[in-house]
């Protein structure tokens, strides 16, 4: 599956599937992985996309860069990288302590 560079990051993604977008946003301590019951149910219907964020499962980046103010530019570039204009989120939130 690819990587797409964003901000001194390697950020890794994946897709499955044909038709509107719906992307899943894992929460902190993730990654791709976490979406693996949801990926077979939304493909025959939806093109799904999966991403890790950076730090994260297969994405890369230093110490310095692993921080979630990157997050947005990161989802962005992985978009922009899949060919899509629009997508609905689906976010897995993680409160850590």
């Amino acid at each position: 599956m690819p990587y797409v560079k964003s901000q001194g990051a390697k950020i890794y993604y994946e897709f499955y599937g044909e038709g509107q977008p719906i992307t899943f946003v894992h929460g902190a301590g993730g990654n791709t992985l976490v979406w693996h019951n949801q990926i077979p149910y939304f493909a025959p219907t939806y093109k799904v996309l999966t991403f890790d964020h950076r730090g994260w499962g297969r994405s890369l980046c230093t110490p310095n860069e692993s921080h979630a103010r990157y997050f947005s530019e990161d989802l962005k570039a992985v978009l922009d990288d899949a060919g899509i204009e629009r997508t609905s989120l689906a976010v897995s939130y993680t409160h850590l302590t």
